[in-house]
């Protein structure tokens, strides 16, 4: 493929990407960053609630971004001057596209329009999430989108190393370097390879300690895209992740006082569900208790999330996605059973009143988190744990 004819602002691009933090959503919700990766100009429709779908008039090589309730998210790519949408169905407009994505509680997301196999008539909207966790201490972490949709490997260098080897199309991966100050040369290798001597797109970004620099490969086959992205700095967002994670030493303690807690979880949940009979509206909880409860529970996993050390966090989020996604749908509902599809519901009940056995990946994270507890923590918590919900 012919290197990428580059504007002269790319040569400055780093000093004008704002490093700012990632979008604070309220519980219950995720942040979706869209582009415009395209040479056209596009309405994109994204679900806000249950068939209610917010309009973006986005620019080709331009961006917005928006709060969502967390939830499935269907979308439409239509036309510009559409005057409404029933799904999947443009309204004054031609529709050029359709489908759905997952924004998950807390998430923050990245969608870029592209051309679909380099159509330019059948634009698609391609989605990743972006870690928004705590980096290692003395580390940034460098996130790639790869969705040029043209079956092309991306590789992204950092200060002359690889850092993302050949990124395949339509995915997303990320990995961590050392940080630099005030910035970073930073080096996109279009069908990948591990050269870093002259990238197609050389951007000097800022890199320091406790950031996530994001970049996005929009369509590869739609004139100019490239460029124009990264011109107008769309394809780059910079945020901070919060406060850089401490050592793993430092934070035992912190972690031991809070993970006791976790053992509410189970008697809570109980509390709610043990008497539940679906499709018996008398048997459920009303709103405030099932709110009372999720309160509880999120204050406990809260608790966990600000202190749990780097070495076991993986194993901590992981054990815990299933409960997390329970508080998104209890949620969405505003915590009313009646309103949650039944058999959703009976899945719930059926997890806690007769819980299958657990998979081996389950019992793995048991048996890791376990071994770390009693290595770290025995003789380490107080008789009364700190976090008790």
């Amino acid at each position: 493929m012919r290197k990428i004819a580059l504007i002269a602002m790319l040569a400055i691009v780093g000093a004008m990407v704002p490093l700012t933090t990632a979008s604070t959503a309220a519980p219950g919700t995720g942040t979706v960053y869209m582009i415009n990766g395209t040479d056209a100009d596009y309405d994109l429709w994204i679900e806000e609630d249950d068939n209610v779908f917010l309009k973006f008039e986005i620019d080709d090589g331009n961006n917005d971004e928006h709060i969502f309730p967390a939830g499935n998210k269907r979308w439409v790519i239509c036309e510009n001057d559409s005057d409404s949408i029933t799904f999947p169905t443009c309204v004054g407009s031609t529709t050029r596209g359709s489908g759905a994505f997952a924004l998950n509680n807390g998430a923050h997301v990245t969608a870029v329009i592209t051309f679909n196999g380099g159509n330019p008539t059948a634009p698609i909207l391609l989605v990743g999430e972006n870690d928004t966790h705590p980096t290692s201490p003395d580390e940034a972490r460098i996130t790639l989108h790869n969705f040029n949709a043209v079956g092309q490997p991306v590789s992204v260098c950092v200060d002359g190393k690889v850092v993302l080897q050949d990124v395949a199309d339509r995915t997303t991966a990320d990995d961590e370097a050392d940080a630099a100050e005030p910035t970073a040369d930073v080096g996109v290798l279009i069908g990948g390879g591990t050269d870093c001597s002259t990238p197609d797109l050389p951007l000097p970004l800022p890199f320091p300690e406790g950031t996530n620099v994001v970049l996005s490969i929009p369509s590869l086959s739609a004139t100019d895209a490239l460029a124009d992205c990264y011109g107008n700095r769309s394809c780059i967002q910079i945020f901070v992740t919060g406060t850089t994670a401490e050592s793993s030493d430092q934070l035992v303690p912190e972690f031991c006082a809070a993970i006791p807690g976790a053992q509410e979880i189970g008697t809570l949940l109980d509390s709610l569900f043990l008497k539940v009979v679906v499709g018996d509206p008398d048997t459920y909880p009303d709103p405030d208790e099932v709110e009372d409860v999720w309160k509880q529970i999120d204050k406990i996993l809260d608790a966990g999330d600000e202190v749990v050390p780097a070495d076991i966090a993986d194993a901590w989020y992981e054990t815990t996605d299933e409960l997390r996604q329970l508080l998104t749908g209890l949620e969405l509902v505003n915590f009313d059973l009646n309103d949650l599809p039944q058999s959703d519901l009976q899945s719930i009940v059926d997890g806690i009143q007769e819980p299958s056995g657990p998979t081996p990946e389950d019992e793995a994270r048991t048996v890791l988190l376990t071994d770390w507890f009693t290595t770290n923590c025995i003789g380490a918590v107080e008789a009364e744990p700190t976090f008790t919900g």
